[in-house]
């Protein structure tokens, strides 16, 4: 009787430790994900490069939709909004370009909404002097080329039904909706076809040619 108890006491310490263990490695990945953006939810170019090269996701599985990728804080700079309605499915994906023509480092917003207005990705994006990044809403392929070093993925998902991007002076922006059915890679290196993506600093401009405000 003494020998059951001990073994069963014995199965039991080895029980809590496993799950000690493994609560431990949990809590080492989740800090480690955390990471890649500092308190303001800015990315810097090192962040960038990781996260092109490890996040994913499916186009079908929404965002978490109320609650936002990185915290809400404002900009620390003059900017202004511009609206965009990206494409993210299985045929098609969307590319936007930071260009920044400074000599400073200025941060852009991003902030994706759902058919009701739900914020489903927020995040900041520092882009560097004189740098371009690419904003890439599919896996991108590998060996990109150069200029696409500093590229972030992105995924919009189907979800997603417009986007805003809040812009300080000196970053210009520009961007594409191409076509990659039965791929869901982007290929800077190939000829998948596409079509310009428009931006307005008027929501209600983005869907016309245009509206006279006069009464």
């Amino acid at each position: 009787m003494k020998k059951a108890v001990l073994m069963v006491s014995a199965v039991l310490i080895v029980l809590v430790l496993m799950l000690v263990l493994g609560l431990f490695g949990f809590t080492n990945h989740s800090l480690a994900d955390v990471s890649r953006a500092d308190q303001t939810g800015t990315f810097d170019d090192a962040d960038l490069v990781e996260l092109a090269q490890t996040v994913g996701g499916s186009d079908e599985v929404p965002p978490t939709f109320g609650v936002p990728n990185a915290p809400d804080s404002p900009n620390a700079e003059p900017t202004r909004r511009v609206y965009f309605a990206p494409q993210d499915n299985d045929a098609n994906a969307t590319v936007v370009m930071l260009c920044n023509t400074t000599t400073i480092t200025h941060t852009v917003t991003l902030k994706g909404y759902d058919l009701n207005g739900n914020v489903g990705i927020n995040i900041n994006i520092a882009v560097g002097p004189s740098d371009l990044i690419h904003l890439v809403s599919d896996v991108l392929a590998a060996s990109p080329p150069p200029s696409w070093a500093n590229s972030l993925i992105t995924n919009f998902t189907d979800f997603t039904t417009y986007a805003t991007l809040d812009i300080p002076q000196g970053i210009k922006v520009d961007g594409y909706v191409l076509f990659n059915p039965g791929s869901g890679t982007v290929d800077a290196r190939a000829d998948q076809g596409g079509i310009i993506l428009r931006f307005s600093a008027d929501p209600l401009t983005l869907f016309m040619p245009g509206i006279n405000h006069s009464p």
